[in-house]
């Protein structure tokens, strides 16, 4: 048994599956609903939480939408996180493989995910690692529903900060083009229509069943021989150009499949980056302004030291985080967690 942040008690029972960032459990609250458990693993190398998990719940925590998990409680200590979420199904990649949907269910799904990523794109994210394992699959009064899920390696793309990210991040067989496998951590130029390729890939699947060895040339022979007379096949292959300037856009694509929703932008985080931070940010060279300006609404926001506001922000919107000496990493925790609980997870 265990509390979470809103004081309720769940029961955790058997394990789900196994990633990177954590293990998902089924979970059981004091009433005897079901929910999945998903607890973050916590890295020794690095001080403070799990970097995956902190994303996850805290942009979790600033979406709704129908097609995108919500989080029903979080669990937040020195050294432990996780967060309990709505038990799905299954997920898109057993679902394909087990053949479960007839085309209108297909046409459905489609629309339903690339409506959400066209909402989480509205918000200034990218998801960066769009597969079959990370959709859910619900069924609810009857018919199939998807989520998205696991964005542990998402992060924001705020167009006015420019578009080099991480390019070690997504699973290989599904990223752009454009984003490489640079091993060595280095980064690449690329923006939020990485995840309009990863969609068109999974679509791929999901109309003409499991791809085996998807290389660049056997997704384009198949993207080729799809039929245009379906719209479906036509946003698919809009998904699927190599060159991201000509890729299709998730608002677009729901236009040309007959869906009026649109959503607007919203407002980049608009705080200016204060003088204090400023200085303490000098003898770690940091200069990212999205870096700076997250730090200063730390600071303002709870009263942390400037050295901590920045320590968070470097940490989930730098390559390489501010690195402490080891007599500091304690009390640094400690710091983190009061942000995180102060700010109600809202600080991506």
């Amino acid at each position: 048994m265990f509390l979470t942040t809103s004081g309720k008690k769940y029961i955790r029972s058997s394990l789900l599956g196994k990633g990177a960032y954590g293990s998902v459990y089924q979970c059981f609250d004091d009433k005897g609903n079901e929910y999945a458990y998903k607890n973050f693993i916590h890295n020794e190398d690095s001080s403070g939480l799990e970097l995956g998990g902190i994303r996850e719940i805290s942009i979790l925590k600033k979406l709704d939408h129908p097609n995108i998990v919500n989080v029903v409680d979080t669990v937040v200590d020195i050294g432990k996180m996780g967060m309990i979420l709505p038990k799905a199904l299954c997920n898109l990649d057993i679902a394909i493989k087990g053949e479960f949907f007839n085309k209108e269910q297909k046409n459905k799904i489609a629309c339903q995910v690339i409506d959400a990523m066209s909402y989480m794109h509205s918000r200034w994210y990218i998801h960066r690692d769009i597969k079959p394992d990370n959709v859910l699959i619900f069924k609810e009064g009857g018919e199939f529903n998807v989520k998205i899920a696991d964005l542990s390696l998402a992060t924001c793309g705020y167009e006015s900060f420019g578009d080099t990210h991480t390019s070690s991040a997504g699973t290989s067989c599904y990223k752009a083009p454009e984003v490489g496998d640079n091993s060595d951590g280095e980064k690449s130029n690329y923006s939020m229509l990485v995840d309009e390729w990863s969609l068109g890939v999974v679509l791929l699947e999901l109309y003409v069943g499991k791809i085996e060895r998807k290389t660049l040339k056997k997704i384009q022979n198949i993207k080729n021989s799809l039929d245009e007379s379906d719209k479906i096949n036509v946003v698919i292959k809009g998904f699927l150009e190599v060159d991201p300037a000509k890729r299709l856009p998730c608002q677009k694509a729901l236009k040309m499949l007959g869906k009026e929703t649109e959503y607007e932008k919203s407002n980049v985080f608009g705080i200016k980056p204060i003088k204090s931070v400023k200085v303490a940010a000098m003898p770690y060279k940091i200069n990212n302004e999205l870096t700076m300006r997250m730090a200063s609404y730390y600071v303002k926001r709870t009263g942390c030291e400037e050295i901590w506001g920045l320590k968070l922000a470097s940490k989930l919107y730098e390559l390489q985080e501010i690195t402490l000496d080891d007599e500091y990493k304690e009390e640094y925790e400690e710091a983190e967690v009061c942000i995180i609980k102060d700010l109600e997870w809202n600080i991506m």
